[in-house]
């Protein structure tokens, strides 16, 4: 509905042109930093490519995003060579997002030359398919299958991440692996391939950490024990007598003891002995 920098909107697609319909908000981190990188290119492409950014936001929040400055420039600046624009509405939006079921942004669509959507992702992917596409060398129908694919892995990886809450990493690793050998796109399978060793990486994080509380509880285990045996030759000294023996070891059990509660009891027990 609304076009910045003084452009002439594009009312329709022309045969044998190129568009990129790129979806954004002024409070999207991600989204600005894409903003470079879509000038670039504009500029790379020229005529041949037309790239649209489109905000839902009114155009007063826009332009005053347009006004902040990036190092030694301002977003004006650095957007002024591609199409920006905002739609409060929604339409654009709705057409393309919604409809193919994207959530997030910034995502970017591709319109090719016979005015078919021929690619969809995060702007910062747009190179590869836009020269392929450009060249006529790209294949719609395989990446719409990749899609596919891809959409199916993100959903399964959902209950990966849930078992990985739950600490039950063998079952997380033995589903991805599971997804590693059922795809049949090489770019989803290096995308689970690189979750695995994440995924790896934050099991063995766990099992350190696992078996250093294990060794913490067997460590305070044994020092309750000794420190139980001791009290029985405390006793016995005690009872038999040698009190100075009893007071001596009873010292140095109060010297070698870490732990916090053990010698809150140790020096109950001393000062006990001291005042008899």
């Amino acid at each position: 509905e609304h076009w910045f920098h003084d452009k002439k909107p594009v009312r329709s697609f022309e045969d044998g042109k190129v568009y990129v319909i790129e979806f954004w908000a002024t409070w999207c981190g991600p989204c600005i930093a894409s903003m470079p990188h879509l000038a670039e290119l504009q500029e790379k492409h020229g005529d041949d490519v037309t790239v649209i950014s489109v905000s839902a936001e009114d155009p007063e929040t826009i332009e005053k995003f347009l006004d902040r400055e990036k190092d030694d420039t301002t977003f004006r600046a650095i957007t002024s060579g591609y199409w920006l624009t905002t739609d409060p509405d929604q339409s654009v939006s709705r057409d393309y997002m919604r409809a193919a079921g994207e959530g997030g942004i910034p995502t970017a669509f591709i319109v090719g030359k016979s005015g078919l959507v021929e690619w969809i992702g995060h702007p910062m992917r747009l190179d590869d398919p836009i020269a392929k596409i450009l060249a006529g060398e790209w294949d719609r129908e395989a990446f719409a299958a990749e899609r596919v694919e891809e959409k199916l892995v993100r959903g399964q990886m959902s209950q990966v991440a849930r078992l990985m809450q739950k600490n039950k990493f063998d079952e997380a690793l033995a589903k991805i692996d599971e997804l590693i050998a059922s795809v049949k796109s090489e770019r989803v399978r290096t995308g689970l391939e690189q979750g695995r060793k994440r995924a790896q990486a934050q099991a063995e994080k766990f099992a350190q950490s696992q078996q250093k509380q294990n060794e913490e509880s067997a460590r305070a285990a044994k020092a309750q024990a000794d420190a139980a045996a001791k009290l029985l030759e405390f006793a016995f000294l005690l009872k038999s007598g040698q009190v100075d023996n009893a007071s001596a070891l009873l010292d140095g059990m109060i010297e070698a003891t870490e732990n916090e509660e053990v010698l809150r009891l140790l020096k109950e027990a001393r000062a006990k002995l001291a005042d008899e």
